[in-house]
């Protein structure tokens, strides 16, 4: 027999999930009168041990939740790896969950094998919260509904137009996009706070902007975040729906910022706790502001040029992109979206399909070609931080293959404008100690410097940004919009 093993277990819980899921199994017995104990071999079946890796799973999610779970039982996070966890002790449904989490360990089997043949670049587990979820569930559970990215979507010209400046600009681009130039990692600036889980609801439009606003917050104020509770996800789930957001249905980040730059800000975790689920009515007024946004940044849609270079000048980007149901299972690598048996590319690419949002943080290049079908080079890809907490993918991250607009990755990118203190007036000087000679070899010194105090800065043909003062927005922020007018 093999089992499944892991790190962090509850041995205790696992005892009884055993004893609960196979009670003819059984390793030792006590003499009543003496106290002697006699050991027995043990014969487990190919069903027994089936049943005992599922129970071993179990007892490591249940852990889990109760780590992850807020103080006092609230949240609505438990019963993460089920549907309906009222009746996780009921026999007919715990089969039910094991035939299930036994059809997903032979998928990923499959999947597994053409990893380690060099035909994919990601690898899937079954140490996944999800590993005992149906696709259909799984989307109810934690996908919003697709969401269309009007707001940064071009609009002029024709359909025909469109498609010859597409035409045009695509390969120098592309070829922009998956540079191996780019390496960029802002968890390395302590900005980016603790990996959040968003619970049964679709609510990652929500983490998205949190996590994005912290991290250009933090930015700003040049602290160190790592370790900060961070800004309230439940105030846009209860309060952004006049801006097209509707909750625990879904919304975009984009039109979460617009909610923050006319509504005060947004503000603490600490202040509005996160539940999971739509509230009653918004308590925004009662909360204390922890971040605010003077104005929000929409790339244009496709641009995946564009979205690279903010990611790597300014810091971390709102994305979004359609999850295909194979990603529940992601391990590590540069997510693909490969199905190995059709040998195709599962998830669409248009600002039509998006139904998940995360955060950009970084920029990479593998430095092997093992799973690049042998091509020469290593594959470029972005470091991305998702809302399901620390113990799925990569400590709650996971990279994604970049260059090719994968999954519509560049569909719906965007990232707020934020204030800085007064006293803190940013200056060239300070950016060139932060910047590397890429960087600093293409700024105009005198612009950036000579910038008005409230100038108007078409970031693209159907967007424009005012920018409130030089000492109102990081230094990075205006190298990056100067360089978009020019």
């Amino acid at each position: 027999m093999t089992m499944m093993t892991g790190t962090s277990r509850s041995c205790g819980l696992l005892v009884w999930v055993v004893a609960f899921l196979l009670p003819g199994v059984h390793g030792s017995t006590v003499d009543p009168t003496t106290g002697s104990t006699t050991h027995n071999s043990i014969h487990i079946d190919d069903d027994d041990e089936k049943a005992l890796e599922f129970a071993t799973w179990m007892a490591w999610m249940t852990q889990r939740e109760q780590q992850q779970s807020p103080p006092g039982g609230g949240g609505g996070r438990a019963g993460v790896w089920d549907p309906d966890p009222d009746r996780d002790r009921d026999p007919e449904h715990l089969a039910r969950r094991e035939r299930i989490w036994s059809a997903n360990k032979q998928r990923v089997a499959v999947h597994n094998t053409a990893y380690h043949a060099g035909q994919t670049a990601w690898k899937m587990t079954m140490w996944s919260p999800f590993a005992a979820l149906t696709a259909d569930e799984f989307t109810a559970l934690y996908l919003m509904e697709p969401q269309h990215c009007s707001a940064t979507t071009t609009a002029t010209g024709n359909d025909d137009e469109r498609r010859a400046r597409g035409a045009t600009a695509t390969a120098a681009a592309a070829a922009l996009a998956a540079s191996p130039v780019f390496v960029r990692d802002w968890r390395t600036k302590g900005i980016m706070t603790p990996v959040k889980d968003q619970g049964h609801c679709g609510s990652c439009w929500t983490f998205s902007t949190s996590g994005c606003l912290e991290a250009h917050t933090c930015l700003a104020h040049s602290k160190d975040c790592s370790h900060w509770s961070g800004l309230s996800e439940q105030q846009l789930v209860d309060c952004a729906g006049d801006y097209n957001n509707n909750g625990c249905a879904g919304g975009l980040p984009s039109q979460a910022y617009e909610y923050l730059k006319y509504n005060h800000g947004m503000d603490t975790e600490d202040s509005y706790r996160y539940t999971a689920q739509d509230g009653p009515q918004c308590l925004a007024t009662a909360g204390t502001v922890g971040a605010t946004v003077a104005a929000v940044v929409n790339i244009t849609s496709g641009e995946e040029a564009d979205l690279v270079q903010a990611i790597d000048a300014i810091g971390p980007v709102s994305i979004a992109y359609q999850v295909s149901p194979d990603f529940r299972l992601y391990a590590h690598g540069v997510y693909d979206s490969y199905d190995v048996t059709t040998n195709t590319t599962l998830c669409n690419s248009t600002n039509m399909d998006v139904n998940h949002a995360v955060v950009a943080i970084g920029l990479g290049t593998t430095a092997d070609s093992k799973h690049n079908n042998h091509d020469d080079g290593g594959i470029p890809y972005y470091i991305v931080r998702n809302s399901w907490g620390a113990s799925w993918g990569m400590e709650g991250h996971f990279w994604m293959k970049r260059g090719e607009n994968l999954c519509g990755v560049s569909d719906c990118a965007s990232f707020p404008i934020v204030p800085t203190p007064t006293d803190k007036k940013a200056t060239l000087e300070d950016h060139e100690e932060k910047e590397d000679e890429a960087t600093k070899s293409i700024i105009d010194e005198n612009t950036v410097q000579k910038l008005p105090a409230s100038d108007t800065i078409d970031v693209d043909n159907d967007t424009k940004v005012t920018v409130p003062s030089v000492a109102s927005s990081t230094m990075e922020q205006m190298v990056y919009l100067r360089q978009k007018k020019e």
